[in-house]
């Protein structure tokens, strides 16, 4: 039995066997056990602490208990371990489920192999061979697998897949572009313009600003016609206004070639042709016939042929009358 100590009672306290293996205190509750394998502290069979080959485990190993050795320190419920710190990463939590892995890479959030959260330098949450977020310290991403669907950078925003031709940019220097078949289709700028259409040679495009809503036709030497035009005065132009083209306000309709009118109509007076030249004009009192503002014929209840002031034919419906003047040379 080797070298044994006993208190009054003759109960055990302390024990050195023959083959080397030391016990401390009495073995029926707690004591620590020595031997050639390892140091133990125990309560009756039961133990807490074990130094085995290196291996220092704190707790009952069936249950919760904490493992640590030259490699690694472990927290583990009976077989499951729960935390493990090894060569500088920690994980929190079942490596098999839901766990937190740390190290150089930074923090990820992983189910089993999957990683659906990574905090580090680019930022994921998601898979990200499916859809994710990207956040970088130059970018912020939506994105499936790497194509990118959503990207701010630099203070533009991008919607939509690049490379698939349709998306749009936000930016407070250009403004809004929206984009189709890789061709910019709508632009609206930081000052208010809205461009709508394709711009370039042998194309049309409807441009919207605080002043106007302008109809412009490009040649295919590149020259910018207006075709149509409505201002915030209520004036619109149909056609280049540098030749034949129509003008409606709420005041007149007028036919235009350039600046000169060639038909008018205002107040319920109508003239046809360059009012500086020949002309007719129509109102209330008869249609009349003039060259600027001589007036050579006049139908009306007294239809006039000729100037008034000179000679002249005038017909009324009781007389016919050839003139010169006020004086009438022949009357019917």
């Amino acid at each position: 039995n080797g070298f044994r100590i006993f208190n009054g009672t003759g109960t055990v306290l302390g024990q050195w066997d023959t083959s080397g293996n030391i016990t401390v205190g009495n073995t029926a509750s707690e004591h620590i056990s020595i031997s050639s394998t390892a140091v133990q502290i125990k309560d009756g069979s039961t133990v807490y602490t074990d130094l085995t080959a290196g291996v220092l485990t704190l707790g009952v190993s069936s249950t919760e208990h904490v493992v640590i050795s030259s490699t690694s320190v472990q927290i583990i419920d009976n077989a499951t371990v729960y935390t493990d710190l090894t060569a500088g990463a920690l994980s929190l939590g079942d490596t098999a489920n839901e766990h937190v892995l740390i190290n150089t890479s930074g923090v990820a959030l992983k189910d089993g192999a999957t990683v659906y959260g990574l905090f580090a330098a680019t930022t994921t949450i998601g898979v990200t061979t499916t859809e994710h977020v990207s956040i970088s310290s130059t970018a912020v991403q939506i994105k499936d697998g790497s194509s990118v669907y959503t990207d701010l950078t630099a203070g533009v925003l991008t919607l939509g897949l690049v490379s698939g031709g349709e998306y749009a940019t936000i930016d407070g220097t250009n403004g809004v572009k929206l984009y189709g078949g890789g061709n910019l289709n709508v632009d609206i700028t930081n000052a208010g313009v809205l461009t709508l259409g394709l711009v370039g040679n042998s194309l049309s495009r409807v441009q919207i600003s605080a002043g106007a809503v302008s109809g412009i036709s490009r040649s295919g030497a590149g020259v910018d016609t207006t075709v149509f035009n409505i201002t915030t005065a209520g004036v619109a132009t149909i056609g280049s206004t540098a030749s034949e083209h129509v003008s409606i306000s709420g005041t007149a309709i007028q036919l235009k070639d350039g600046a000169t009118v060639y038909t008018d109509l205002t107040a319920g007076v109508l003239s046809l042709g360059d009012t500086a030249n020949e002309h007719v004009l129509v109102n209330t009192t008869g249609v009349s016939l003039k060259d600027g503002a001589s007036i050579y014929g006049v139908f009306a209840a007294t239809t006039t042929i000729g100037l008034t002031a000179s000679e002249h034919v005038s017909i009324s419906s009781t007389a016919v009358q050839i003139k010169d003047g006020s004086s009438v040379y022949t009357d019917l």
